[in-house]
């Protein structure tokens, strides 16, 4: 990840305490509250330095800002990565952990806003809700809706640091062959002229090795689709929804007998025969549709496996690494596989980030998301992939069909995708130039 950075970016670090056994406490931000607060306190005081930007989560690293702020004067913001305060699966029950966790965030939130100078999130979504449980930030805050941006040169890097290990295998290759006299001394040097026409596509670029869920050996003919990021929990009712219709689609074997049904019901005779024959050709395609793809999720925590083990999918289609990669590998994946996947949330506000590294993928996407979501917009005005919409829970009964039916339409607009073609204007207002912009110019109205 440093490689990405400026070589004159200046980086502090400090020590976090470890993760006990068992396990107490896990989160980073807890184990290294003090050790950042520290650190952050000894700049302020040695340094001018006129603003402090606290992005969550980790949550606990906003009560930071306030105590910075008395010791110090210096204003703070707070960003808003995703909802704090946030009614999760579990979170009704009483004294769980779940439940705990929102109490807590419930008291705390207010203690770390009190005095924040910013707000900022993914998505006006994000904080409207702050205001509100929070209503004296309308009048003491600046706020600014900024997503994450996507930046090509990241992908750019990978794709040139995939050349030099090609290059390297070929060098290797030649001197192995030189060695055994297998080759002429006329062979020339290997450059990048000799790789201008590599295709980034699954069988060129090789994936990173996650686990053996992910090296299982599939025909060539597979459609790999890559899901790279976390899954939220209002995002499961629609995954189940998905994985639930491709595995009936999967299994379905509709039967060709019809019982004979008399003389005075001919044309009804006629009528099944034909629905017969259209229900037969319907399994076939369906057959072929389901066979010829497969879903990675990576990062996902677990919540992949139940879902795809209780439909019969697992190791099959559906195929999971739950842990987090750094985010370079992640970029390696979507560049190795051959659509990307993405999972909105049931929620209208929430616009996943994963989107703009997708169309930056250059690779098609098929995405699922609330039909509210800014997302929506972004792929179809770009060009860059398929949405299959929802509207919040309220439909979900029919998404499975209209993923289907959509995810056959993908597949067919797949063979004729050009990456050259992506509308690339649609997407600079999500460029991260784009997105520091609308940074600064909320910092510039708070630091005159």
């Amino acid at each position: 990840m440093h490689s990405l950075l400026p070589k004159d970016q200046r980086i502090e670090k400090v020590s976090a305490y470890n993760i006990s056994s068992p396990r107490v406490i896990g989160d980073i931000g807890l184990r290294a509250f003090f050790q950042l607060r520290k650190r952050a306190c000894e700049l302020l005081q040695s340094e001018k330095i006129d603003f402090v930007y606290i992005p969550i989560p980790s949550f606990y690293t906003a009560l930071i800002g306030p105590y910075l702020y008395k010791k110090t004067g210096v204003p703070y913001g707070i960003d808003y990565i995703d909802p704090w305060v946030h009614h999760f699966p579990g979170s009704d029950k009483l004294f769980s952990r779940h439940w705990f966790s929102t109490q807590l965030a419930k008291i705390l939130e207010p203690i770390a806003l009190k005095h924040a100078s910013l707000i900022t999130g993914v998505s006006e979504g994000y904080y409207t809700p702050v205001l509100e449980r929070n209503p004296h930030l309308k009048k003491q805050s600046i706020t600014a809706a900024m997503p994450y941006g996507g930046e090509e040169r990241d992908h750019e890097y990978v794709r040139r640091q995939t050349l030099e290990v090609r290059r390297e295998m070929l060098v290797d290759r030649r001197e192995t062959l030189d060695v055994r006299g297998d080759v002429s001394h006329e062979w020339r040097d290997v450059g990048p002229e000799d790789m201008q026409h590599e295709t980034f596509n699954s069988s060129t670029l090789q994936p990173l090795q996650l686990s053996s869920t992910l090296q299982l050996p599939q025909p060539s003919s597979t459609f790999r689709f890559v899901y790279a990021g976390a899954l939220l929990p209002k995002a499961i009712k629609p995954l189940e929804k998905i994985v639930e219709s491709l595995a009936s689609l999967h299994a379905f074997s509709p039967t060709s007998h019809v019982s004979p049904l008399g003389p005075n019901v001919s044309r009804l005779t006629s009528n099944i025969s034909r629905l017969s024959t259209n229900i037969s050709r319907l399994s076939s395609n369906i057959s072929r549709l389901t066979s010829n793809v497969s879903f990675h999720f990576i990062g996902t925590s677990n919540k992949i496996k139940p879902l795809a083990e209780k439909y019969g999918l697992w190791n099959s289609i559906v195929f999971e690494h739950p842990d987090r990669i750094p985010y370079l590998d992640v970029l390696k994946n979507l560049e190795s596989a051959d659509g990307i996947f993405i999972l909105g949330s049931t929620e209208p506000h929430y616009t996943p980030s994963k989107v703009y590294q997708a169309v930056l993928s250059k690779k098609p996407i098929l995405a699922v998301l609330h039909e509210h979501s800014s997302a929506v917009n972004i792929l179809r005005d770009s060009k860059a992939g398929i949405v299959v919409t929802m509207n919040g829970e309220e439909d979900l009964n029919t998404l499975g069909i209209r993923f289907i039916n959509d995810l056959e339409s993908y597949l067919l607009w797949t063979k004729s995708f050009d990456p050259a073609a992506v509308n690339k204007q649609a997407f600079e207002p999500y460029t991260a130039k784009s997105v520091t912009k609308v940074l600064v110019e909320a910092l510039n109205k708070l630091i005159k």
